[in-house]
């Protein structure tokens, strides 16, 4: 698994909190954070991330196809 901190991704996205290959973990503006893209096996690397770092918080999983 490689995670890859990058700052801030596309206008008005929010900041990018983890990368997984193809799928992003971004926090809005608004504080939620959201999975945009990925593979299927890339977003279940996120899921297992999430629930092991990101402990109650709330994520919201985007369709893979965004």
């Amino acid at each position: 698994m490689r995670i890859k901190n990058i700052g801030v991704w596309g206008r008005g996205a929010g900041e990018v909190v983890a990368e997984f290959g193809g799928a992003r973990l971004v926090r809005t503006a608004a504080g939620h954070l959201e999975l945009h893209g990925g593979s299927g096996q890339e977003r279940a690397e996120a899921r297992e991330w999430a629930s092991l770092f990101l402990g109650t918080e709330y994520v919201v999983w985007q369709p893979a196809g965004d």
